[in-house]
């Protein structure tokens, strides 16, 4: 008689998960929070920086920091460029991130936003949204968590629109600031990574142009980090140069505060009652317009610059044999 050997197979563990009956307590702490309020703390202390004078404040001396001297106009614009970079890209990954944990009538959001940091589960959740923020499906979902309801009648009756398209307006600004949120993440990564891992970035003020610079030309503060990038299938390290607009980073920062805060009494206001939907946020996509295009000069406008970091070992550098 042969010998026969059986395989067990082991069953895959089931995933961790949370009763149900937690999530009335669980929601119960969680909007106890206000994460407008910490970004918009942000917002407040940058912008006391630029205008603070003084060498010491209750801070410096709480701290025992002293200065030697104020810091130089420059070095404030400097660090705005970094700060409101960092703050920006916060609050932008908060409202996504907000946003999917919401998603569908979620029960328990405090819940949903912990399964969002297991690994690439909020990347590939962000790519979906960019794929489809162009479907009525994604916008009216993304009206209702934001704005309490998709229906055009329910907000009206709390609305007073200043414009006869104001419904419209409003949709347009919304997917066009969520829109800007899910590019900072696709794009953005590296520099965003670059300044709270360990703040490898490189504020300063830099200048480029071609030409005489009459047609294409960028001067201001930027940011400059080390990326890797793959072109034409081939990973390449390469120092980037980000140029940044840190009053146009504020000014849509405020903008997503305002829209996190709007998403956050109106998910209360489902889950335990007690939202204040007087702080329901409207938005109009000729204020998103007149934001983003306040800068903006006639030419070809650059945003970034790369400069390669060549490998000698790399397969381009390789002699070609002789054929002797």
């Amino acid at each position: 008689m042969g010998n026969t050997a059986s395989i067990h197979v082991m069953a895959a563990p089931k995933p961790a998960d949370v009763d149900s009956a937690e999530f009335s307590s669980l929601n119960e702490e969680f909007y106890r929070a206000d994460p407008a309020e910490v970004i918009e703390h942000r917002l407040w202390m940058l912008a006391a920086f630029l205008a603070d004078e003084s060498t010491k404040t209750g801070v410096q001396e709480e701290l025992a920091l002293s200065r030697d001297e104020v810091p130089s106009r420059k070095d404030r614009v400097q660090f705005a460029a970094l700060e409101s970079t960092l703050i920006f890209h916060q609050a932008a990954e908060t409202l996504l991130r907000l946003c999917l944990a919401h998603w569908a009538d979620a029960p328990c959001p405090w819940f949903e936003m912990a399964k969002l940091r297991q690994p690439r589960v909020f990347p590939q959740k962000v790519a979906h949204i960019t794929s489809s923020l162009d479907t009525d499906e994604t916008i009216n979902e993304l009206l209702r968590i934001v704005s309490c309801s998709a229906d055009q009648g329910v907000i009206e009756a709390g609305v007073t629109w200043r414009h006869e398209d104001g419904w419209e307006r409003h949709r347009q600004g919304l997917r066009e600031l969520v829109r800007h949120c899910c590019d900072a993440i696709r794009d953005g990564a590296d520099l965003y990574n670059a300044g709270k891992h360990g703040l490898a970035i490189l504020p300063s003020e830099k200048g480029m142009s071609i030409g005489d610079g009459d047609l294409i030309s960028v001067r201001g503060p930027s940011l400059t980090v080390i990326e890797r990038h793959v072109q034409d299938g081939d990973p390449r390290w390469a120092k980037v140069t980000h140029w940044v607009k840190y009053k146009e980073s504020v000014a849509i920062t405020a903008r997503i505060v305002s829209a996190v805060r709007s998403l956050w009494e109106c998910g209360k206001n489902r889950r335990r009652g007690g939202g204040d939907l007087t702080r329901l946020w409207i938005f109009d996509k000729e204020e998103w317009d007149r934001i983003r295009l306040s800068d903006t000069e006639f030419g070809f406008h650059v945003s970034t610059m790369s400069e390669v970091l060549f490998d000698l070992e790399h397969p381009m550098f390789t002699p070609t044999p002789s054929n002797a």
